[in-house]
């Protein structure tokens, strides 16, 4: 650009070129300085209706700051120890049908001690802690993960330059009714000296399988943002 150019503007009412650095229009009298706004970042005289600086590109047009936060909590969980209770008392109909009546008592009563002792223990060792609310949050500030029973999570975009996701399995070998085969998501968030902060997304424990994708998703989306490196690894 010339400095004939850089030298002159041109006034919003009349049109007229101006001399920079004037104030007022020579013309018409314009007050200059209500059409016009430092940029934030170069700090050269721009329009006060331009979405971008000419100089800079830097966008001009305030952000709103996006958080998006997922709750959800298991408390439908709660109808299979129900249902796996009825079943010592549908035993006892079945097997105490023809029996008499003082034989059908004594049986629907143990039946019933059964499915009381089998839901509480169920209730306090397991239900408890898997219906209660459990939250993902997302921001332009920080990620945060409080899950029932583990330690909070938080990290600020600026604390970390690369997240490292891997999966793991449990042993086939230690599978039983009361302990399933676990799928785990281990998210690593290195910081610039190689440092790193670990979170365990257990998939459908600490979140739904369909609410564990998605936060994945969003984690790649912000990161892509705010620039930060995502690798994948087995």
């Amino acid at each position: 650009m010339s400095q004939s150019l850089q030298i002159k503007k041109i006034c919003p009412n009349c049109g007229k070129t101006l001399r920079a650095g004037l104030k007022f229009c020579n013309y018409c009298g314009t007050d200059l300085g209500k059409y016009e706004i430092d940029c934030p970042k170069c700090g050269k005289s721009i329009k006060m209706d331009q979405r971008f600086c000419p100089y800079c590109g830097i966008n001009l047009v305030p952000q709103k700051p996006q958080k998006i936060e997922i709750t959800e909590d298991f408390k439908n969980l709660r109808l299979v120890p129900i249902c796996l209770c009825l079943i010592p008392t549908l035993v006892a109909v079945v097997l105490f049908a023809f029996a008499g009546t003082t034989q059908q008592l004594m049986a629907f009563s143990l039946a019933f001690v059964i499915f009381l002792v089998f839901y509480l223990v169920l209730e306090f060792a397991w239900f408890r802690k898997m219906t209660k609310p459990r939250t993902f949050l997302i921001s332009d500030e920080l990620i945060k993960i409080d899950v029932p029973y583990k330690p909070l999570f938080q990290i600020k975009w600026d604390d970390f330059v690369k997240l490292e996701i891997s999966e793991r399995k449990t042993a086939w070998y230690t599978t039983t009714v009361v302990t399933p085969r676990k799928k785990f998501k281990n998210l690593v968030f290195y910081t610039k000296d190689d440092k790193y902060n670990l979170y365990t997304l257990d998939i459908k424990w600490d979140f739904k399988k369909k609410t564990c994708d998605r936060i994945l998703n969003l984690l790649e989306e912000y990161c892509s943002k705010f620039n930060k490196e995502v690798v994948y690894t087995k």
